[in-house]
């Protein structure tokens, strides 16, 4: 899975760190890479349409609209 390969890099760079050892040169451009990949990603998620009327939204909408109707 995408988020196992982002904790296993989390927790390389954290052993860096308990260590008190410095990463280096290659390891750094790995890890950069890696962010890189990470932002592209969340790049994608954040542009995401969202239209109003689809049936995701108009589902919450009408539950919404139904508990309010019931008060």
């Amino acid at each position: 899975m995408i988020s196992s390969d982002y904790f296993s890099t989390a927790d390389w760079v954290l052993g860096h760190a308990k260590r008190n050892q410095a990463i280096a040169p290659r390891e750094a451009a790995h890890l950069a890479q890696v962010l890189a990949d990470l932002a592209a990603r969340v790049r994608q998620i954040e542009s995401v349409p969202l239209r109003l009327d689809s049936p995701e939204v108009r589902l919450g909408f009408h539950k919404l609209r139904e508990a309010h109707d019931v008060e």
